[in-house]
């Protein structure tokens, strides 16, 4: 349970797009506690399609995320480095990585021996990507560092 604030007057139960407003400026970390001499705490959105305009004056971007949305005409693309995540246990374990299941055959870039290396996900012996570095493949562990090639 969060603490709202002491100004904080919740939504009836059946008003489920109230409610999802609530989470989302909980989790932006909102509160409704009286501020200033006139003891409100100041105005805040009154529907749900008024939140990210009200998040975004009150947690405006960066100068760097202003750069990159410049650039981009967007915002900021997902990470596309990263470690892999492990589920289940040999011999059927998942591989995954930035939430999405590798595959055989997935193409990606894996950091190996001090620089990143162009490879493919192969299952066989154990799980490998075979680079293009070399003819020793990578084994495909908990914690190795990847990336998603640029496209």
């Amino acid at each position: 349970m969060t603490n709202m604030g002491t100004d904080f007057k919740a939504p009836a139960q059946h008003e489920h797009r109230q409610w999802q407003k609530v989470q989302q400026l909980a989790q932006a970390g909102v509160r409704f506690f009286p501020v200033g001499s006139t003891g409100t705490p100041g105005d805040r959105p009154a529907t749900l399609s008024e939140v990210p305009a009200f998040l975004r004056r009150i947690h405006p971007p960066s100068a760097g995320q202003r750069d990159l949305e410049r650039q981009s005409g967007t915002t900021s693309p997902a990470p596309r480095e990263g470690r892999v995540t492990t589920q289940v246990q040999a011999p059927h374990q998942q591989f995954w990585f930035l939430g999405r299941l590798l595959t055989p055959g997935t193409t990606l870039e894996v950091w190996h021996q001090g620089a990143w290396c162009s490879g493919t996900l192969a299952r066989g012996q154990g799980n490998i990507i075979s680079t293009t570095r070399g003819p020793v493949p990578v084994p495909l562990s908990a914690g190795t560092r990847l990336r998603w090639p640029i496209p």
